[in-house]
């Protein structure tokens, strides 16, 4: 079904709709700017000096000289295994979700329906986020390039950092949770246009074909993994953890939302290329 254009163009299609959604909760609703807010004043409740300089260090991967170095590489790693065509579409993916979410940025650049102190630092022209988006794009872009035996890998790898990324941001308090989820939708957009790009120019299918299921084990085990050092966590000290998870509520949804935004976009891609014409 994934390899269909017609079905990626949908999916395409549906992240664009998703997108447009959210910005219209967080942007023009009382309702989606309060929860919005809440989600971030939860976040900046566990910002600190040093937790703070690391969020920031994550988040320079990402700045514009970052994003250029990674993504040459994520090109060039195209076209050393022979892959004219992925290299093409991974440039152009790359180029088109950074400017689309800078135009965004502008056009739709204003306050928020509801202020909040922990935004003091957001600016107007915050959504989508800029830098979430080229995170989610360079993850995307990984799994596009690298050979199809190790694409569940670069799925687990490239959504953990799209997802870290996100949650850096939202800590911080350079852009608002719904920032960082249009950000996930207008990468995984252009994704999905330039999937259906492969798919109309080429409709082969590779000699090593991943059942859905081994495509989607390494990001599992990473997933189970977190909760099972959430879980030791609550076992070992379990009215540290209660009450954390009593005063932090709205952090632990937040962050499980912004989680799944990531780690779901890049395994629905590795999801659908796990029989692209590439080989290993």
């Amino acid at each position: 079904m994934l390899r269909r254009p017609s079905t990626l163009l949908l999916a395409a299609l549906g992240f664009a709709l998703a997108a447009a959604l959210i910005g219209v909760a967080a942007l023009a609703t009382g309702i989606g700017a309060r929860v919005d807010a809440a989600v971030l004043e939860a976040f900046a409740a566990l910002d600190g000096a040093r937790v703070h300089a690391l969020a920031d260090d994550v988040v320079r991967f990402v700045d514009p000289a970052g994003y250029v170095v990674l993504g040459g590489t994520l090109v060039a790693l195209a076209l050393a295994r022979r892959h004219p065509r992925h290299a093409l579409v991974a440039a152009v993916v790359l180029a088109g979700a950074a400017l689309t979410s800078q135009v965004l940025k502008s056009l739709l650049a204003g306050p928020r329906p509801y202020e909040t102190s922990a935004a003091a630092d957001i600016v107007e022209a915050a959504w989508p986020s800029g830098h979430t988006t080229g995170a989610t794009a360079l993850a995307l872009c990984l799994v596009l390039v690298a050979p199809v035996r190790l694409r569940p890998y670069a799925a687990a790898a490239g959504g953990a950092f799209a997802a870290l990324v996100a949650s850096c941001l939202v800590v911080i308090g350079t852009h608002y949770p719904s920032d960082v989820l249009g950000g996930f939708c207008v990468a995984a957009a252009w994704v999905a246009l330039g999937l259906a790009a492969l798919r109309l120019t080429d409709a082969r299918v590779a000699g090593i074909v991943l059942r859905p299921r081994a495509m989607l084990i390494p990001t599992a085990a990473l997933v189970l993994a977190g909760l099972g050092a959430a879980a030791a966590f609550a076992l070992a000290q379990p009215d540290r953890a209660y009450a954390f998870a009593q005063h932090h509520t709205t952090f632990v949804a937040g962050a499980a939302v912004l989680a799944a935004g990531g780690l779901g976009v890049v395994a629905s891609a590795a999801l659908a290329l796990r029989d692209d014409a590439s080989r290993a």
